[in-house]
Order: C-alpha cells, then sequence, then structure tokens
C-alpha cells in the first residue's frame, strides 16, 4: 500500500471553478489499440507514454456544444473494505439532427474502448484526462434526444459514456493520434506542424539529413516523431532547440520513435523538449 503524502491546494487562480474543457470527445475504438495500455505512474496516476494505435487506425472525436461537457466519477463500495471500483463518466451535449450524428449511433451505438478529453489551462497548454482502462473499457450508457418547443430550447442529443474501472480518471500525456500519419519528404531539415499524430521520418536518398526545427506549433502542443530506417536515417540533434534527455542525439532508425513538447522559450523562439522515446 503506498505512503499517503499532504495534498496542498493548487497555486493557480480560481481552483474551485468549472469550464476551460475543450468542446469534444475523442473516443479510441477496442480493437483499434494495443492492450495492456502503458503503465500508470502509481504516484500520480499518470500515462505518460503513448496509447499505442494499430496500424491504420486512428482516434476519433465528437463535438459537443461549449459548456454542456461533464465529467465525473465516483467511488462505488464493494462487497469488503477491500473491494472498491470507481463510476467514471463523461457527458456532452451534440447539436442537431445531422446524418453524422444519426449514422454514429446507429454504427456505434454499441461503442466500447476509451475516452480522452482536455482542459485548457490559462497558458495555452492542456491537461488530458482518460477513462477507460485496458480491461474495463467505457461504453454509451444514455444516448438521449430532445426537441424543444421553443427556438431557445434545446434541439440535440446528450451522450453519457462511462462505466466502471479499478482507478478514477487519469492524466494521459501521450500523444493523439487523430491523424493520418505524415511523412517528411526525405532530406528535409524542417519538420511542419500540421495537428497531432504521427510525423514519420524518411530516411535521405545518399546522406542522413538532421532536423534543425519544427514550424507550426505553439506552447505546449505534442508531436509524435517515428523512424523509418533505411541506409540514411534523419536526426535530431541534441542543441539549444531540441532540449533532449542527456543530450542524447535521436536517430530515426526503424521503429525508433521520440516524444517533444513545444515550450515557447521567449523572443519568438520555440523550444522542443522530449518526453519520451523508445
Amino acid at each position: 500500500m503506498a505512503d499517503l503524502t499532504n495534498i496542498s491546494r493548487p497555486p493557480i487562480r480560481n481552483i474551485g471553478g468549472g469550464g476551460n474543457i475543450k468542446n469534444e470527445l475523442i473516443l479510441v475504438q477496442s480493437g483499434d489499440y494495443v492492450t495492456p495500455l502503458p503503465p500508470v505512474d502509481e504516484n500520480t496516476g499518470t500515462i505518460t507514454d503513448n496509447i499505442q494505435m494499430l496500424p491504420g487506425k486512428l482516434m476519433h472525436s465528437i463535438y459537443v456544444t461549449e459548456r454542456t461537457l461533464k465529467p465525473a466519477f465516483s467511488r462505488q463500495e464493494g462487497s469488503n473494505l477491500d473491494c472498491y471500483g470507481y463510476q467514471v463518466s463523461v457527458e456532452g451535449f451534440h447539436p442537431g439532427l445531422e446524418a453524422a450524428i444519426l449514422s454514429f449511433l446507429r454504427l456505434h451505438g454499441d461503442f466500447r474502448g476509451l475516452l480522452i478529453f482536455r482542459s485548457i489551462k490559462a497558458d495555452g497548454t492542456e491537461v488530458r484526462y482518460l477513462i477507460g482502462e485496458s480491461y474495463n473499457p467505457v461504453s454509451i450508457s444514455a444516448a438521449e434526444f430532445s426537441w424543444g418547443a421553443q427556438a431557445n430550447e434545446d434541439k440535440g442529443t446528450k451522450i453519457t459514456i462511462g462505466g466502471l474501472q479499478n482507478d478514477p480518471i487519469k492524466i494521459y500525456e501521450g500523444t493523439l493520434f487523430l491523424q493520418a500519419d505524415v511523412k517528411v519528404p526525405a532530406d528535409a531539415t524542417a519538420i511542419a506542424y500540421a495537428g497531432e499524430g504521427k510525423y514519420i521520418l524518411t530516411p535521405g536518398a545518399s546522406a542522413s539529413a538532421t532536423i534543425a526545427n519544427i514550424t507550426g506549433m505553439t506552447h505546449g502542443q505534442v508531436i509524435f516523431i517515428e523512424g523509418a530506417g533505411g541506409e540514411y536515417p534523419a536526426k535530431i540533434a541534441a542543441d539549444e532547440v531540441f532540449i533532449l534527455k542527456d543530450s542524447a542525439d535521436f536517430e530515426a532508425t526503424s521503429g525508433a520513435w521520440i516524444t517533444l513538447k513545444a515550450f515557447a522559450a521567449g523572443a519568438g523562439k520555440m523550444q522542443f523538449i522530449e518526453q519520451a522515446r523508445g
């Protein structure tokens, strides 16, 4: 059993206030990702490694109206003091009655898997929260449509996704794979960031190229980079732009990967700090 620790008042303004949640649900369907999930840090309840998606599979988002997303969890007693779990759920409202949401409910009303939602901090960075576990997936527990009689009354579907799991809501610091893999051209010296996902470094034609910069990223965004191997694999050198652990360069050999987080270093400069590699 872990030792108890002190929990101080969080050093942020309006710590008890709600809101600041990005208006989307990110779904990861069972069978599209590798189980078991990456390990959880027992002290922080955080998953720092990436959820490994199977080839050709992506995470998918559902728009929900701003200020309607409501996460919740509650401890559920078991048959004795050593037996308990957590009922977790996230509720959101999808407006209108369009073909896309009707098709989703018809085809995926039996959805089982993981759900991620994001809270946006004052500095623009975000915290990602995860419900669902390796062998305790969440599912759609309610989908309630309403069509108000007046123009200012709800017309849309309230969707609740949840389930019973071992732990409360977890923090997820890995990558969101929301778009198809991006192949960085051979011999490129910069990566053009076009949204979160997997960026594959194509090997050079006659020599190994060194990535000197990443364009298009803002403070707090994360990029997942994977090597494609080849005779001349690309490299990322540890320097004042790329802050790599133990100042160890990254070589994009086949299957090698690294996750970097953008950090605004002032004067319009951006640094990219290693989060993990493998």
